[in-house]
């Protein structure tokens, strides 16, 4: 009886995990706007652009994204991106769908960044799980992103309503989150995988990666 009782429930988890990988999670918290043509970043703080490097499958689901601090950074869907302000020194940011529960298949990446630059984040994501990863100014041209970016929508805006969701499931969702993130990424350091050059520096965000200025050329 007991094993049968165990094994339904298991079926239950299983099922309702499956059913959530499907959902669709609609972007509410940020808006469309109109894309700058030059990225650049104020003296006294730190620019951050975060870019969804995914497709809408199995289903359109939105990735929101905070500091480790509680700062609401914006919300993007597949192929979009959006520009934040931070204060330099230590910081982690997060991507997550908090609509979906499950803080364990969100993902982070901590660091450091500095006054004047611009950093740039890669997010990804699969069957409602949450890649993020550090892009690498030595590796990748400003040239290069500003075209890239160029193809995607831009997104802001929301910010007070954004804040509120974060706040309102910061003990329920993101602390939980930023654990699982942290626990997840010393595991992966301690693979032969993330011990390779690139993995380590996609892993960290660092000082050195910022770039001075990012243009995006304007498409015919």
């Amino acid at each position: 009886m007991r094993v049968t009782i165990a094994s339904s429930l298991a079926m239950a988890t299983l099922s309702c995990g499956a059913a959530r990988m499907q959902m669709e999670v609609p972007v509410t918290l940020s808006e469309l706007v109109d894309p700058e043509t030059t990225i650049s970043s104020a003296q006294e703080s730190a620019t951050i652009v975060v870019f969804y490097d995914g497709f809408p499958d199995p289903a359109l689901q939105a990735v929101t994204l905070v500091t480790e601090s509680g700062q609401f950074l914006g919300q993007l869907r597949p192929h979009s991106y959006t520009v934040a302000q931070v204060p330099p020194g230590r910081i982690g940011v997060y991507g997550g769908r908090p609509e979906m529960g499950y803080s364990e298949w969100c993902g982070g990446i901590r660091g450091e960044v500095s006054a004047g630059k611009v950093y740039v984040i890669r997010v990804g994501g699969v069957l409602g799980m949450v890649g993020v990863s550090a892009v690498d100014s030595e590796h990748a041209t400003a040239t290069a992103l500003g075209m890239q970016l160029s193809y995607y929508s831009r997104y802001g805006g929301s910010t007070e309503a954004g804040q509120r969701a974060i706040e309102k499931k910061m003990t329920s969702y993101w602390q939980p989150c930023f654990k699982h993130a942290l626990a997840k990424h010393d595991q992966a350091e301690q693979t032969a995988f993330g011990q390779i050059d690139s993995t380590q520096r996609a892993m960290h965000l660092q000082r050195g990666y910022g770039y001075r200025v990012i243009t995006l050329p304007e498409l015919d």
